[in-house]
């Protein structure tokens, strides 16, 4: 038997067809990886994982301001100083970071 006579079968370890599913699905999946990376901070959740209001971390309290909603009381984000001034309840979380000069400034605006 010589190489001439090997049927095509047996010269193509796949399928046409295989390959060009394989080859569109591939295509598919960077085209969909491309366009989900551009648009990822459209979909990204707020809240960095850190003790804040909008965290649903272990150490957030996203379901107290949750709480809070669904009882008819909606949270309100203190974000500049002209917002600490109010009577609500203040939630202030810190850590070993947290400037203690901030802190004493929020108590005086208090």
């Amino acid at each position: 038997m010589s190489a001439a006579t090997v049927e095509p079968a047996a010269q193509e370890p796949f399928n046409r067809r295989t390959l060009f599913w394989g080859i569109f699905a591939s295509l598919l999946a960077a085209a969909g990886f491309f366009l989900l990376s551009t648009y990822a901070p459209d979909f990204r959740q707020p809240g960095n994982g850190s003790a804040t209001p909008l965290s649903k971390s272990g150490v957030g309290y996203a379901g107290l301001a949750e709480w809070l909603r669904l009882t008819g009381e909606p949270p309100a984000m203190a974000r500049t100083e002209d917002d600490l001034g109010t009577d609500m309840l203040l939630i202030v979380t810190i850590s070993p970071e947290s400037d203690p000069a901030a802190l004493d400034r929020i108590l005086e605006l208090r």
